[in-house]
């Protein structure tokens, strides 16, 4: 079974970064099939932004981190979020709303305490990487 899935930028930037991980697990899925992502383009510029923060130079450098995110490009499919949420103590974690509700997502994953007060979100589960891997396992 395929889940179809909305993963925060926190999620993306620890599976790509580090291998062995839960994160990893689900970047993974996400490669293989099993998991089935939703973004938009907010969400995207913030992943590669992030990407490019001085802060992960000390773990690898930027071409490295950059191949790895072109790598999960191809991966995410893009939606446009009509549907504008205003709820989340943090606006910025908004837009994670407005993709899982437009993209009718089956669950969010993310390790965002702002999100997971929210849980679960109009039906949506919100589950941490961890918690998430032991649902699909």
């Amino acid at each position: 079974m395929t889940f179809k899935v909305v993963i925060d930028t926190n999620v993306w930037i620890s599976g790509l970064l580090f291998d062995g991980t839960i994160p990893a697990q689900i970047v993974d899925a996400v490669l293989d099939g099993r998991l089935e992502a939703l973004a938009d383009d907010r969400l995207y510029l913030e992943i590669a932004s992030t990407l490019q923060r001085k802060k992960f130079d000390r773990y690898f450098k930027l071409d490295d981190r950059m191949a790895a995110f072109d790598k999960i490009v191809p991966f995410l499919n893009f939606i446009t979020a009509p549907i504008p949420i205003e709820i989340c103590r943090d606006p910025n974690d908004n837009m994670i709303l407005e993709i899982a509700v437009n993209g009718e997502v089956s669950h969010i994953i993310t390790g965002d305490a702002d999100l997971h007060i929210l849980h679960p979100f109009r039906k949506i589960p919100i589950l941490s990487p961890s918690d998430f891997v032991k649902f699909i396992s």
